[in-house]
């Protein structure tokens, strides 16, 4: 044996697949005897504990995801094994041909146990291209145009009871028998490192963390419905329909707390049930890079294909209140119903020339997510052709729920009144080499950076022919306070 782990570790999920540490331990050893040739990069995928994926983050990594769709994938991932990137128009297109070579160099291995699911790229791009020639601005250094990456380290929840963990190396990475030796001593650290007790395990809260100073708007609230009015007047007299326009918001937090317990806050408040009108919890995310960390908890997809077949959604439309006044006041608002009805008119145009068929419900129905109510319309539907999630995702970002219509005119609006958005309201998700993925909108989400505690918070607003500057902005309030109660981050009371 190259190693001797714990032998009392408890690997694998209680009662289900256990796997004892020396049968683990011979398997990897013979699983680091296959042959490898120069640029080919090993998966090799190993039943876990089932715990809670954001474990994998609490040492704040300078690189790292948390991914968590509330039905089918639930993972975390740690470091860059693999990265696809892309610049400018054309981006999807480049990280697509990126990832088919890719495809041929995967060398997977997979205990029995295990159902381990294909490789997946996880990450997302800017709200507008940036090409090479230019980046974001510093709040979002490390992040760049388009950025999907195949972690070093992927821990995730399987079926039932199950969970893996899945490793990557390259070729040159596992060249002798010593470097074999460092790879199961770090598979034996990793189970280490999730298993780590944490203090804030039955109350994730991070009760210390508070927003100490008041909110900074990048646009004063007054100066802001003076645009919405401006923007209003254009609305009339110009061939401009609807315009989404953000406000972002800086305030500091009084400590920042471990991205585990931060990112606990959002699971305990989903377990707890403590909305009884709780419906589709949407998608929670977290990207970190360098030592930004951008996170949130969007109820709002963009595209899911697995094989030919797709789903979508149009969510426009937004009231507050107790769940059954807001859903009367959104399906009797006309404003309301037009704002949304834009949105769902303009996914059907932009889907229906790639697919056989197109299906969506007749009239819109609602969608209840934390403390927040919208009108949604399902679409779903089977392609013509194989064209892969991202470039489907280019096709349809940004829809008139983020950008606004005519697009291009909008999008102008949007660049000389908030400058550029980083990855608020852009595309984020996984993508895989078989053109399969899911991407969500990201939505109701802050950037937090590590280095001072600065807390930036995005929200915005759909403005149509009708609309209120007052109720608008505190529509963007709305947004804002569920993304701050959502991960546990309260105003400071003392």
């Amino acid at each position: 044996m190259l190693f001797s782990p714990n032998p009392h570790y408890p690997i694998g999920s209680a009662g289900v697949h256990p796997v004892a540490p020396a049968e683990l331990l011979g398997w990897l050893e013979l699983a680091f005897t296959v042959p490898l040739r120069s640029g080919q990069t090993l998966l090799l995928t190993v039943p876990a504990p089932r715990l809670p994926v954001e474990r994998l983050l609490a040492d704040a990594p300078e690189h790292g995801f948390l991914w968590d769709d509330g039905h089918h994938v639930t993972c975390a991932g740690l470091g860059r094994a693999l990265t696809v990137r892309g610049f400018g128009g054309r981006r999807a297109l480049r990280i697509h041909d990126q990832l088919r070579s890719i495809n041929c160099s995967l060398v997977q291995i997979h205990h029995a146990s295990v159902d381990a699911p294909p490789p997946r790229f996880f990450g997302g791009m800017s709200f507008s291209p940036l090409g090479r020639a230019r980046s974001l601005d510093d709040a979002w250094l490390g992040f760049e145009d388009a950025d999907f990456t195949l972690p070093e380290i992927l821990y995730g929840h399987g079926a039932g009871d199950t969970a893996y963990l899945r490793f990557a190396w390259s070729a040159e990475e596992l060249s002798d028998k010593e470097s074999a030796h460092r790879a199961i001593e770090r598979i034996f650290e990793t189970f280490d490192r999730l298993n780590r007790p944490r203090r804030w395990s039955s109350d994730p809260s991070p009760s210390h963390a508070r927003l100490i100073d008041p909110a900074r708007d990048d646009v004063e609230s007054r100066d802001w419905k003076t645009g919405v009015e401006h923007l209003c007047r254009r609305l009339q007299v110009e061939d401009l329909h609807k315009v989404v326009t953000a406000r972002t918001r800086r305030r500091h937090l009084s400590e920042t707390p471990p991205w585990d317990q931060l990112l606990s806050a959002t699971r305990f408040a989903s377990e707890a049930g403590s909305d009884p009108e709780r419906s589709d919890a949407g998608f929670r995310f977290a990207f970190a890079r360098e030592s930004r960390l951008f996170f949130g908890w969007t109820p709002e997809r963009l595209i899911q294909r697995r094989g030919l077949q797709i789903r979508t959604e149009a969510l426009a439309g937004t009231a507050a209140g107790s769940s059954s006044d807001a859903k009367a006041r959104l399906l009797t608002s006309s404003k309301d119903r037009r704002e949304h009805q834009l949105v769902a008119d303009t996914l059907r145009l932009r889907l229906r020339p790639f697919c056989d068929s197109l299906v969506s419900s007749a009239a819109p129905e609602t969608r209840w997510t934390n403390g927040v109510c919208h009108l949604r319309t399902p679409l779903h539907g089977r392609l013509k052709h194989a064209i892969s999630a991202l470039s489907l995702g280019a096709v349809l970002h940004p829809t008139p729920a983020v950008g606004g219509l005519p697009s291009a005119a909008a999008l102008r609006w949007i660049q000389d009144w908030e400058g550029d958005r980083g990855w608020y309201a852009s595309p984020i998700g996984w993508i895989d080499t078989r053109g399969d993925g899911d991407l969500a909108v990201a939505l109701r989400c802050g950037l937090l950076n590590r280095s001072d505690g600065e807390l930036r918070t995005f929200a915005g607003a759909g403005i149509v022919h009708g609309s209120d500057p007052q109720r608008e902005l505190e529509e963007t309030e709305l947004k804002e306070k569920s993304f701050l109660r959502t991960f546990g981050l309260d105003e400071e009371t003392t």
